[in-house]
């Protein structure tokens, strides 16, 4: 029986998540390959020795912007190895996506607010021109008709500066006898029994003889004009109008809302600790407490913490040593996490590390992470806390 073997074809290389990595987030790179017998696979960082332990898959956790660069994976048998093509990994720096989010909100300030200037201009200028538009239509209903032939009858119009209501008949001759009469000669173009149509009382006037005086009221030039004579059409557009902008600036404002609550969830991720620098002495327990934040839900995958741990260092695959397991604190640690609460779509959970027979060589920054089932979801405080121990009790 005849067995074929072959050399590792060119290995193809991925990497999770893809497109720009986030400083502080975790990032697997992963290699595959046809070969017979099965090929070992080992990363490579460009111009570099080996940066991780042999294997398929490849993860660098809590990622910094000099670990970003190109890397690629060999595989290799016992017939022959070879090279994948470069993988290259964006680290970006997370105060360079603030600056980014930053600016973008600010032009969208700018637009929101140009926008509703140009609202309430367009809306000045629209009820400026129906006011004088409406002025214009009482002006012409106001004038007597001069297109008919008028009657040669001279009839005499007798001007007097009365108050806005007529005064009682009783009143009236005083009023006659301090002020001077002034007569003007109108031409009435109407027949018999009709009424005028447009005198400044609004009174119907008969014409019994030809030739008779006419009583009609002049209002007086610093009277206050009567707020009602303006159309109420005119107070019905404007009202319109200011009520369609609110409605425009309620829905700018309330996308604006949206937006800036997309953007919050940028935050949702956070660990923080209650000090960033501790001090205590030699033989005492200390207590550090950090409180960690997540999303309760995203991408449609509720979020379970896998994973928290304390660490002051890492191994040389940029992995972090958890103290429960380290052996300069063996017997002196303990870790416990409190109960997980949960507000709208956060939650949040609060861990505590607690040091006993503190010694000189505890002396350290103190980081604490958490890992979860989402994509990229695994966050480490920054920064730490810094413990100093000195003196004794």
């Amino acid at each position: 029986m005849y067995l074929s073997t072959d050399a590792p074809q060119t290995p193809s290389v991925s990497v999770s998540p893809s497109g720009e990595v986030v400083e502080g987030s975790s990032v697997t790179l992963s290699c595959s390959s046809d070969a017979n017998p099965a090929a070992n696979y080992t990363w490579f960082k460009e111009h570099e020795d080996s940066v991780g332990e042999p294997g398929q898959n490849y993860t660098i956790t809590h990622i910094t912007s000099e670990l970003g660069g190109h890397y690629y994976c060999q595989a290799h048998n016992a017939i022959g190895r070879h090279n994948s093509t470069l993988l290259f990994i964006n680290v970006t720096d997370k105060s360079s996506l603030t600056t980014v989010a930053v600016g973008t909100v600010a032009v969208l300030l700018v637009i929101v607010l140009l926008l509703i200037f140009l609202l309430i201009f367009l809306l000045i200028f629209f009820c400026m021109r129906r006011k004088r538009a409406s002025r214009k239509a009482c002006g012409q209903r106001g004038r007597p008709d001069t297109g008919e032939q008028a009657l040669p009858d001279p009839v005499y119009d007798n001007v007097l500066p009365l108050t806005n209501r007529l005064a009682p008949a009783a009143q009236r001759e005083p009023i006659e006898e301090q002020d001077d009469i002034h007569y003007a000669s109108i031409h009435i173009s109407h027949s018999e029994n009709q009424e005028v149509p447009c005198s400044s009382a609004g009174f119907p006037v008969q014409s019994r003889q030809t030739e008779e005086v006419l009583y009609s009221l002049a209002q007086r030039p610093n009277a206050v004009p009567d707020s009602t004579q303006q159309p109420p059409s005119l107070h019905v557009c404007c009202d319109h109008a200011f009520h369609q902008l609110n409605l425009c600036v309620l829905f700018i404002l309330n996308e604006m809302c949206l937006f800036f609550t997309v953007l919050q969830g940028n935050d949702d991720w956070t660990v923080t600790c209650t000090s960033s620098n501790v001090c205590s002495v030699r033989g005492s327990t200390v207590d550090i407490s950090c409180t960690f934040k997540y999303p309760e839900k995203q991408h449609d995958l509720s979020t379970t913490v896998l994973e928290t741990l304390w660490f002051t260092k890492e191994d040389r695959n940029q992995k972090p040593v958890d103290l429960l397991s380290d052996a300069d604190y063996t017997g002196r640690v303990e870790s416990s996490c409190g109960e997980i609460s949960c507000i709208g779509s956060s939650c949040n959970r609060k861990c505590t590390l607690s040091i006993t027979d503190l010694r000189q060589s505890d002396s350290a920054v103190y980081n604490f992470r958490f890992k979860t089932n989402q994509p990229g979801g695994e966050h480490t405080a920054n920064p730490g806390v810094a413990l100093s121990v000195t003196g004794t009790l």
